[in-house]
Parts: structure tokens; sequence; C-alpha cells
């Protein structure tokens, strides 16, 4: 099972925003003491390998010379709209400081695009010109690969 360390709060412009993938990790991971609400939650994906997922930690940014920034502290181009997550869902997140979505759950968050490429969002403007989906990465519907 992969689990996904989701950011909460905004930090900057210029690094994490609010349902930004911090880092993909597998079942069992330790998580830290600071890894729980308000600033963090966890999203575990049973069935998903790890791998299958990291692509939602893609940089917004490829040039770490430029910015001066690690790679890790930079905004990510994929990010989980928190305000489209169902309310259920999301409350069992923020109190728990996790949340085991199941295929369905997932599947569910994917065509209710929860999940969107930022950098494609902010370059074109409208959702409607961003067709780069979380159903390009693999991950929606096909949990087997």
């Amino acid at each position: 099972m992969a689990e996904l360390l989701i950011n909460l709060r905004h930090v900057s412009d210029d690094t994490w925003l609010p349902g930004q993938v911090i880092v993909v990790m597998h079942d069992g991971h330790k998580w830290g003491s600071e890894e729980k609400p308000p600033k963090f939650f966890i999203m575990q994906l049973p069935g998903v390998h790890p791998d299958r997922v990291r692509k939602l930690l893609d940089a917004e940014y490829n040039d770490t010379i430029e910015t001066g920034k690690a790679a890790h502290d930079l905004p990510r181009s994929w990010r989980i709209l928190l305000e489209r997550i169902p309310g259920a869902m999301l409350q069992t997140a923020l109190k728990e400081g996790r949340v085991k979505l199941s295929a369905e759950d997932w599947d569910q968050l994917v065509e209710l695009d929860c999940i969107r490429n930022e950098s494609h969002y902010r370059r074109y403007g409208t959702e409607e010109c961003m067709r780069d989906s979380a159903k390009d990465l693999g991950i929606a519907i096909d949990r087997k690969g």
C-alpha cells in the first residue's frame, strides 16, 4: 500500500501549497510527530504500489539552480484539491490524521476532478484547457499495474 503525506497549510507560493503530496512511502512507514493535522495528513491507498503515484511528487519547476531550492522543497505540479474531497472523507483525514481510501474512493476523487495538474492549470488558466489529469497518471481505475 502507498501512503501519501498531504500538506494542509499554505507555507508560501514558492514552496508547498495545501493539497500537495510531500512524500510517498510504503505501508507501515513510521511518520514523525509533526506529520499530522494541522500541518499534514496521511492518505493510505491499499493495493497501490508507491511507484504508481510518485508522479504526484513532480516539481512544478525543473530548474533548482534558478530557484535556489532543493527539489523536495519546490511546489508540486500535482495537487489534491481539498475543497473538492467529499466531506466525510476529509473530516476523517482532519480528525484522525489519516484516511484509508478504497479503490472506489480513489476513483471518486479522480471523477470529481480532485486531483489536478497545477502547473497546467496555472499555465492555461481553466480546467477545460488543462487536460493532463489523474487519469493520465495511470493511477485511476487500473490499480493492478
